[in-house]
C-alpha cells in the first residue's frame, strides 16, 4: 500500500471514531523554543524596574517553556505583582538583574 493509501485509510477509521469530517488535528513543528540550560536568565519578570509597569506573557520567566500554559502562568504571576503593589506589600524577593548582553 502507498503512503497515500495508508494516509486515507487513517483518516477513515478516523472519521469513523470521531465521526465529523470538520474536525482535523493541527500540527505545528518548532512551535517552542529549544530548553537550553541558562535561557532563563534571559526571560524578563513580571516585576520590573519602571513603576507600575508590569509585564505578563509566556516570554517572561515562569516555570514552562513558551505556551498557553507559560502565558496563563505568567498572567497569574503578574496579578500577584499588582496586587501586592495595590496593597503596599514590598516583594519578596529582589528584582531579577538585567543580563549585560540584553542592553
Amino acid at each position: 500500500m502507498t503512503k497515500a493509501g495508508r494516509k486515507r485509510k487513517t483518516q477513515e477509521k478516523l472519521l469513523v471514531l470521531v465521526g465529523n469530517s470538520s474536525r482535523r488535528v493541527v500540527k505545528t513543528p518548532r512551535s517552542v523554543y529549544a530548553a537550553i540550560p541558562g535561557r532563563n536568565k534571559f526571560r524578563p519578570e513580571q516585576r520590573t524596574p519602571i513603576p507600575n509597569f508590569t509585564l505578563a506573557g509566556d516570554f517572561t520567566s515562569q516555570k514552562f517553556l513558551g505556551s498557553m500554559e507559560g502565558a496563563v502562568l505568567s498572567g497569574k504571576l503578574a496579578a500577584e505583582v499588582v496586587a501586592d503593589s495595590l496593597a503596599g506589600r514590598l516583594p519578596t524577593q529582589r528584582a531579577k538583574p538585567i543580563h549585560d548582553s540584553v542592553m
